[in-house]
């Protein structure tokens, strides 16, 4: 399964993206970049903050990107279990992923 990170660090803008082959290491980068951008925040690096950001999975059946959604994953056994969070693996993106939704 490959998922993708996106980011736009100025609202309109252009868009980085970089995929991923699992869940926790697109979270993880993207959680990165979050932090660099609260750290501009607070160092008033950029005069205005308007960003946006995510994490999508491509689903091979039906040839898309579609996101992948926190309230999802928290409930959905059978989704975990497509995207390869195991047990403990759960337990260390949930947190993260609570990170980057604040």
């Amino acid at each position: 399964m490959k998922f993708k990170m996106w980011y736009i660090p100025q609202i309109p803008g252009k868009m980085f993206e970089r995929e991923f082959d699992n869940l926790l290491d697109a979270v993880r980068a993207l959680n990165m970049i979050i932090d660099f951008s609260r750290f501009e925040f607070a160092n008033r690096v950029k005069p205005d903050y308007a960003d946006a950001s995510g994490v999508v999975y491509w689903d091979s059946n039906d040839q898309e990107w579609y996101d992948v959604l926190y309230e999802d994953l928290e409930y959905d056994y059978e989704m975990r279990e497509q995207f390869g969070l195991g047990f403990y693996v759960w337990d260390d993106i949930k947190g993260q992923l609570e990170d980057v939704l604040r």
